[in-house]
């Protein structure tokens, strides 16, 4: 039986954008929760757009930090978005940098705020929000000492939706995510083929839709308890989680948590909080009052690293096949799987290591193909 100690992928997918890129810098403090930042701007797909960066106190550009994006509700802005999270103290308290990207508001919508998903694919791919975070990455990259191992990303409602997105199709640069009162949606969760495994942390009521939502017969969004399978399976955790049932604090707020963990890897982990009675709410902030939402995310993202995930690995295609090679450690073993969608996995070679640098080459007719070491 293998036991997956960590995978290691081998795959290079590139979608180059064009874009200008310009940064207007404002010190200024948002709203009663006095956060100070800058606000920051760049020109995506020609459209300007906005985001808030706020660096710790105390912040040394000598010492590597993390990265946290947080992503608003729909028809929200980057001020609502700092007054329910309040995640700048945190960040002072913790030694991360948090960014507040700005959603563009719904064509033809008569709300001022914006939206991270579309209705029409058309408009989805104009503004490419996608594109939009992974330009936000790389300047801070540039701007700041980032710790790229340790980039997250946390949403709310709409924003959570499209924070699940971003650990479907940027596994690459985003180590775990946390979600609160959202599912994903049915597009995204169908075709969600990360290329690396990605922390999950979920939170959700049970009276938010919390089964899903289906009309006419058609899914459009699945339910909690299917999204949490997905990354569980996509994680390769066990499938039975371990239940806590937390103190009730707040009995005046009329709800009760159960805390869900999949964790059988030490590298990476699915956790669900149910908020039996819970609405469309952040808790801490306000709905369940027996948990601080903002405080557990950063602590369940804050263990898990990229780093863990990583190896040299080296593909070179020839007319014959295709070779792998990776530096190995003696005694271990690494077994090569294959896979061309990212859900089935078929077990290839063996690189037996001894601490040198191992090649082995396969035939392969495949146009594209995917590859992960597993150790054993």
């Amino acid at each position: 039986m293998i036991n997956m100690k960590y995978w290691k992928f081998i795959f290079i997918l590139s979608n180059l954008v064009t874009v200008s890129l310009f940064s207007q810098k404002t010190e200024k403090e948002v709203n009663e929760k006095h956060i100070t930042g800058n606000y920051e701007m760049l020109s995506h797909n020609n459209f300007e757009r906005e985001y808030f960066v706020h660096s710790p106190k105390n912040y040394d550009e000598t010492i590597k930090l993390p990265l946290m994006l947080h992503f608003h509700g729909g028809a929200g802005d980057i001020a609502s978005a700092i007054g329910y999270s309040d995640m700048g103290s945190i960040s002072d308290a913790n030694g991360f940098i948090l960014v507040y990207p700005q959603a563009l508001p719904e064509p033809g919508s008569n709300k001022s705020g914006g939206v991270w998903t579309y209705k029409d694919s058309s408009v989805a791919r104009d503004v490419d929000n996608i594109g939009f975070v992974e330009r936000i990455i790389s300047t801070l990259i540039s701007n700041y000492n980032v710790d790229e191992d340790r980039v997250y990303a946390s949403g709310f409602s709409n924003g959570g939706e499209f924070v699940f997105e971003l650990a479907c199709r940027m596994s690459d640069k985003i180590a775990a995510v946390g979600v609160v009162a959202r599912s994903m949606e049915i597009g995204v969760f169908t075709t969600c083929k990360p290329t690396y495994p990605v922390g999950v942390l979920s939170i959700h009521g049970t009276k938010d839709d919390y089964n899903g939502i289906t009309f006419g017969g058609k899914i459009y969004y699945p339910s909690i308890n299917d999204v949490n399978q997905f990354w569980v399976s996509h994680n390769d955790l066990n499938t039975i989680p371990k239940v806590i049932q937390l103190p009730d604090l707040a009995e005046y707020d009329g709800s009760t948590v159960e805390h869900y963990i999949w964790n059988n890897h030490d590298y990476i982990a699915v956790e669900h909080y149910k908020i039996i009675n819970g609405g469309h709410d952040w808790p801490g902030s306000w709905g369940n009052m027996d948990i601080d939402a903002s405080s557990i995310i950063w602590n369940f993202v804050k263990r898990f690293s990229r780093s863990e995930l990583k190896t040299e690995i080296n593909i070179a295609r020839d007319s014959d096949g295709i070779s792998v090679s990776t530096d190995t450690k003696e005694g271990q073993s690494y077994r090569i799987q294959a896979s061309q969608d990212l859900k089935q996995w078929s077990n290839e070679e063996v690189i037996q290591g001894d601490g040198s640098t191992k090649a082995v080459h396969r035939s392969s007719d495949q146009p594209k193909e995917f590859f992960r070491l597993v150790e054993e």
